[in-house]
């Protein structure tokens, strides 16, 4: 979107005095968001570090692109980095670690996402060709996952580090669920965006199979972790749960 967004936000729930943030990927936050925080950032895939091998393989193909005047291409290989997923994760951790105010922020991760380049240790060392990164294998989504378990775990472990874990609201949730599980006799198509919206015009289930997301929540003094509920709840009810607790 290229408007700001101006109806009811769960930035509205805290006063002004509050450090408002949003950041993540893709999503326009500073024009979104523009009327709601005091900080929103848009990571893109030019985001990414770059380094020397990739400036000049890209240089060097600019200078040959006149070959496909003689039908001869050239493509670039695309890097596997092209989500900024390190980047997003820093700037989380420093705001909760560098700012002693009152803050409700929303940080937008790519994890578990593809590509598939992580696992409990980190950025894989071996090196990866773009396609493998791609390979929608449980494998590959599990490595992903577990490094997402060792982000959750940094950003728990800066709240403790500074004192605010006790008085927090910890949210963790996705947009959806992923599309290329084998299990799932309706998983996304490699070769089409547009598999979803066909899909569901004829069949109204595919839909629910794709919102059924995690929904995990930390209060402010919890002491154990517990199963409140296993009925199927919106995202909206966040709102009011933000409502009660930070007001």
């Amino acid at each position: 979107s290229g408007r700001p967004y101006s109806g009811s936000s769960i930035f509205d729930v805290v006063s002004s005095n509050w450090l408002r943030v949003a950041i993540g990927f893709a999503i326009n936050y500073p024009v979104i968001l523009s009327e709601k925080t005091d900080l929103a950032i848009r990571f893109e895939s030019e985001n990414v570090r770059r380094d020397f091998s990739g400036e000049f393989q890209r240089l060097l193909l600019s200078q040959i692109a006149f070959l496909r005047i003689l039908g001869i291409h050239h493509e670039p290989a695309e890097s596997p980095d092209w989500f900024p997923q390190l980047e997003i994760h820093q700037y989380a951790l420093d705001l909760l670690r560098l700012h002693h105010v009152n803050t409700l922020g929303i940080f937008h991760y790519c994890w578990p996402h593809y590509p598939y380049l992580w696992n409990r240790g980190g950025r894989k060392k071996e090196y990866i060709e773009p396609r493998a990164a791609q390979g929608h294998t449980v494998k590959n989504y599990m490595d992903n996952l577990e490094y997402m378990d060792v982000v959750i775990g940094e950003i728990c472990t800066a709240l403790k580090d500074t004192g605010k874990w006790d008085e927090s609201v910890v949210i963790f949730t996705s947009d959806h669920a992923w599309r290329w599980d084998p299990e799932n006799p309706r998983k996304w198509s490699d070769d089409s965006d547009e598999y979803l919206a066909e899909k569901i015009r004829a069949d109204a289930d595919a839909l629910d199979e794709f919102r059924h997301v995690p929904l995990i929540i930390k209060y402010p003094h919890q002491q154990s972790g517990k199963v409140e509920s296993s009925t199927v709840v919106s995202h909206g009810k966040i709102h009011r749960l933000l409502d009660e607790y930070l007001r």
